[in-house]
């Protein structure tokens, strides 16, 4: 670890992050990597995913130069193959034992509940060894970054973290947001740069209230309107407005149903903007330090029309919302204290080889 002394106070000054994509070429390699996963029957997905993160990462820069992405296609195909192979002769049993016949059925329901558990505890292990691999696969300046320690302590503290949902009605999801997300970075390395962070749960936790208040609230005024009849008056009239009122019914559902899944997004946006601020301030690294400028309100306004642009275009949107989020976070992210960057040295130790095979097949995995 190396302390990195901090600038003089009237140097140091927020730096902000610069986002130089381009729409055309994030559909551009959207439609290439599309096809080729259609020829190859998903397999061109890794390398895909390569070429997409090479584009994204370099279109990022801090201090005038650009974030690179280092890994593979091979990587993460080989890390899929590897987990696909573990998934299946785990899994094995469980098959074997549904064609045994009725006489296994306790046993077939003892290692199901047994199986769950442990796809519960491996769900914080693989999400821990797929951040090590981005970031041991991210460098800005030829340093690259790192997720030190075990990943089993972060994975029995999400499983521990998980058993307290239900007692606890859910209220207990920021304080379990915080600590697991505390842990992850004070493990977070840039080169010999480590990370502190004091975010306590209790911060986000007002927040978080007002953001149920808000869904319920939202709910609650749908459902009336939909009991006395209003909803449907509404959209009777948008619809024969437009000359298609068939199938209202149906129509009428799928709005209803479309504002109730839309409404998550949005007024969660109060939450999670309290706690990107909380977690931004929280965190600091000898005189280097992140801060963001979002709220609410431009958070819930970016969710709220890219959650349109998806409905409207059938998901052909979606490299648009790649675009809009990404300059988004450009615009409201700032580094205090670059100066101190200079100072930073390569890590020691060797780049993790594991990669984001099994995240793929529980199906967590993210560009």
């Amino acid at each position: 670890m190396v302390a990195v002394a901090a600038a003089p106070a009237e140097r140091i000054a927020p730096e902000r992050l610069v986002y130089t994509g381009e729409l055309r070429t994030l559909y551009r390699i959207a439609a290439v990597n599309l096809l080729l996963s259609v020829v190859t029957l998903g397999f061109y997905r890794f390398w895909g995913r390569t070429r997409l993160r090479q584009y994204i990462w370099h279109a990022i820069l801090l201090d005038g130069d650009p974030l690179e992405w280092t890994g593979t296609g091979w990587e993460m195909c080989r890390g899929f193959l590897i987990a696909a192979a573990v998934a299946l002769i785990a899994y094995a049993p469980i098959y074997t034992l549904t064609l045994a016949g009725p006489g296994f059925e306790i046993l077939l329901d003892v290692y199901q509940i047994a199986f769950g558990a442990v796809v519960l505890v491996l769900a914080g292990f693989v999400a821990f060894l797929a951040l090590r691999y981005r970031l041991s696969r991210t460098r800005w300046r030829g340093i690259r970054g790192d997720l030190e320690g075990s990943p089993w302590p972060y994975a029995w503290r999400q499983f521990g973290w998980w058993l307290l949902m239900i007692p606890t009605f859910l209220l207990a999801v920021p304080f379990a947001t915080v600590a697991l997300r505390r842990h992850l970075i004070r493990q977070a390395r840039l080169g010999s740069l480590s990370v502190e962070c004091q975010a306590r749960g209790g911060a986000v936790f007002p927040a978080f209230l007002v953001s149920i208040a808000v869904g319920a609230g939202f709910v609650g005024l749908l459902s009336l309107l939909w009991s006395v009849g209003a909803f449907g008056a509404i959209v009777t009239a948008v619809l024969v407005e437009l000359g298609s009122a068939g199938s209202l019914g149906f129509v009428l559902i799928l709005v209803f149903a479309t504002l109730i899944v839309s409404a998550y997004p949005c007024v969660t946006s109060i939450y999670h903007a309290s706690l990107y601020r909380h977690l931004a301030e929280s965190s600091s690294a000898s005189g280097l330090s992140v801060r963001t400028t979002v709220t609410a309100g431009n958070l819930f306004g970016l969710r709220f029309t890219n959650f349109i642009i998806i409905m409207v275009t059938l998901g052909i949107g979606l490299p648009l919302v790649w675009h809009r989020q990404l300059r988004f976070f450009a615009e409201h992210t700032a580094v205090i204290g670059i100066e101190n960057a200079e100072r930073i040295a390569q890590a020691q130790n060797k780049p993790t080889r594991a990669s984001e095979g099994m995240l793929e097949i529980l199906d967590i995995g993210a560009v």
